[in-house]
Order: structure tokens, then C-alpha cells, then sequence
């Protein structure tokens, strides 16, 4: 039987120091001769984060290379990647092109055989995993008409994210990589842990002898059952989620001034938002999912009219905010930036493969008119 390290998980809330302590579990690697890396991320700007915070450590002579800078189908090696740190995307990891030739997982091979496949005991660091969650499920329980019929095995009737599966195939072919999991966000979905794989919470000498068995027993448990696995893994050290303390902390409410483009796109959003509240003959009778006639059509439009205003107003305040962090930073203070709603769900609807900005402002409103208005 092939053996697999078990690897930790690391939910520390915004602030405490994820990156760095990423960084010093490569730095650490390294230095044992283990001088090969992956660090998988959100967003392909993260690199200069990842150099930052290894070069924060002491680790300044560890190479952090981006695998956007270098060509598909090649061998990394041949194109001078030796050492150090390889950080990606999980969209660039999912991408299948290579120049104007379809090639059915390029990246994942290409990482694959950089690392050594099977011999590959460094360290495998996956920022923001909550990314690469639902391996069995898909938008499982997406939307409320799905809890009507509270299916216990709904989430195996999906096949998960793209990014889920690329990342399942490279933890079982890199089985003795050195696997951190960080995330802001807490599994709060006993199906979240599908793919933390790693954790050693099914298997052999585990109470489940599979995924499915934790994963059932887990929803039939509930919070109780859930609050029990978190205890677990903070007892056997694998799980971490600490928070800044509030202590001596002062509040000051900012008044943030409008811009006249802010005010004037606000006012044509109000009129859009008219147009679909006092037009009812543009909603359907039937949701396109299969599910009948929405109950409350209203409480729908209203509950992503609030959406979408929510995340209007958020963006509003991002330039003011943008001022107060470089002020904060040139008096020599360190600036934590705290979202009532990060939009994470809203952001499930985008294309994996496209590494962009993602508005859910827009797709509050995108999402409604595709689903319930008349072509």
C-alpha cells in the first residue's frame, strides 16, 4: 500500500500570517535539502506577496518562479527552472492550451514532472484551498430549492469543480509532498473537506473507511459532529485558526465622498432595477432548473436587488479605503482589511479558466435576468 504524508491545516483569520508562515515552511524544507516548492494561489499577483514574505524570513536566495512566464508543453527544466519556489494559479493549473494546440492537461503534467511525480517530499502549499473545494459536489445545495428535498446523497451526484479535480490528481500524484492547507475561511460543509485529502480524517486507523462515510456521517452530525472534528485536528496539531485580538482597539467611523462617475452609474443602476421591478410580465413561470414556479418571484428579485446594492456600496469605498492603507503604511503601521461579504458563493458562476476581476455586483443581476426573465 503506497503511504501518504498528513498534512495540516491552517484557517487563521485575515491578518495573523498565513504567507509567512507558508514561507517558513519552504524556507524550512529548503534548508533540510528539500529545495523544490509549489505554491498554488488565487490570483497570479500573489507572486510578489510569496517573494515578500520569503524574503521577510530570510529567505532571499530561494528563486520564486511564476509558471505564467514560462511556455507550456516544456519541460520547466530546459527552460532554466532548477530550484526554488514554482507558483501558479488554480486557473492557470486547470488551463489545457499550450500556443494554438488543445493539450488535455498540460500545466498538471508539466508541474508533475518538475516536482519529480512520486519522489517529491517538498513542500505543497495551497493558498485560499477553499478554491479547490467540492470535489464530490458541485454547487451542491446552491440554491433553496434544493434543500426541499434534503437528499443526503446529493453531493455525489455532481462532479465537482474543474479546479476540485486538477487538484485531487496532483495530490495523488505527488503522494509524499509536504501538504499545507490555507484558508481565511473555516470549512463551515462537511463536503468542503472532500478535498483535503490529506488531512487523515478517513482511511486506514480512522473511524470512516472512505470519503463518502466521513462525508455522511458528517452531514447526519451536523454542527455538533463538525465542532468534533475541529477539536480532533487541533488535538493531533493539524489545525490552526487563530484571530487578531481587539484588545486596546479604537474604532473611527470615515465619511467617504462620492465621486460624480460613482453618483452617475449609481443612477443608472437605479433605473435598471426599476425597469425589472415594474415590468412583471418579463418573469418566466418556471425555473429553469426543473423546480416549478418560484414560491416568492419578489423575494427573489429583492434579495438580489439587496446584493447587488450591497456590493455597490462596498466598491464605493475602495479608493478611500486604498488612502487610509498608504497613510497607515507610511506611519510605519501594518493595514488588515476586514469585508462584511467577500461574495465567495457569487464567484462559483465564473469560468474557471479566466483569470480576471470578478464583479458580483453585476452578477447579482446577471444571474436573475438569465434565470427567471423572458428571452
Amino acid at each position: 500500500m503506497e503511504l501518504m504524508t498528513r498534512d495540516s491545516c491552517q484557517t487563521d483569520g485575515p491578518g495573523v500570517g498565513k504567507g509567512r508562515q507558508a514561507a517558513g515552511i519552504i524556507l524550512e524544507n529548503y534548508l533540510h535539502g528539500r529545495e523544490r516548492a509549489l505554491w498554488l494561489s488565487v490570483s497570479g499577483d500573489l507572486v510578489a506577496d510569496a517573494r515578500r514574505d520569503i524574503d521577510d524570513i530570510g529567505g532571499g536566495k530561494i528563486a520564486c518562479h511564476n509558471l505564467r512566464d514560462f511556455r507550456a508543453g516544456m519541460s520547466l527544466e530546459r527552460q532554466g527552472v532548477r530550484k526554488g519556489i514554482l507558483f501558479l494559479t488554480y486557473s492557470l493549473l486547470i488551463s489545457e492550451r499550450s500556443g494554438a494546440a488543445k493539450v488535455e492537461r498540460a500545466r498538471l503534467q508539466q508541474v508533475v514532472e518538475w516536482c519529480g511525480g512520486d519522489t517529491f517530499e517538498g513542500a505543497l502549499i495551497l493558498d485560499e484551498c477553499h478554491r479547490a473545494k467540492n470535489m464530490g459536489s458541485n454547487k451542491v445545495k446552491a440554491n433553496k430549492q434544493d434543500d426541499r428535498h434534503d437528499d443526503p446523497d446529493a453531493w455525489r451526484k455532481t462532479s465537482g469543480t474543474k479546479s476540485a479535480q486538477f487538484v485531487a490528481s496532483l495530490q495523488e500524484q505527488l503522494p509524499k509532498a509536504r501538504i499545507v492547507y490555507l484558508s481565511a475561511t473555516g470549512a463551515s460543509d462537511p463536503k468542503h473537506f472532500c478535498n483535503l485529502s490529506r488531512l487523515g480524517l478517513w482511511g486506514p486507523s480512522t473511524a470512516f473507511k472512505d470519503e463518502d462515510d466521513f462525508i455522511m456521517d458528517m452531514l447526519k452530525g451536523g454542527i455538533g459532529a463538525m465542532e468534533l472534528v475541529a477539536m480532533h485536528m487541533k488535538a493531533t496539531g493539524q489545525y490552526l485558526a487563530r484571530s487578531l485580538s481587539f484588545k486596546d482597539a479604537t474604532f473611527e467611523i470615515q465619511e467617504v465622498k462620492l465621486s460624480p462617475e460613482f453618483k452617475d452609474m449609481y443612477d443608472k443602476a437605479v433605473e435598471i432595477w426599476q425597469k425589472l421591478i415594474e415590468r412583471p410580465d418579463w418573469w418566466i413561470k418556471e425555473n429553469p432548473n426543473g423546480y416549478g414556479k418560484p414560491k416568492n418571484m419578489m423575494g427573489l428579485l429583492w434579495s438580489a436587488h439587496l446584493r447587488f446594492f450591497s456590493q455597490m456600496i462596498m466598491a464605493a469605498k475602495v479608493p478611500e479605503v486604498v488612502e487610509l492603507v498608504k497613510k497607515s503604511l507610511d506611519d510605519g503601521m501594518c493595514a488588515v482589511i476586514g469585508l462584511q461579504s467577500t461574495g465567495e458563493a457569487g464567484s462559483s458562476n465564473q469560468d474557471e479558466t479566466v483569470d480576471e476581476l470578478f464583479s458580483n455586483a453585476a452578477n447579482a443581476i446577471v444571474k436573475l435576468v438569465e434565470d427567471y426573465c423572458t428571452p
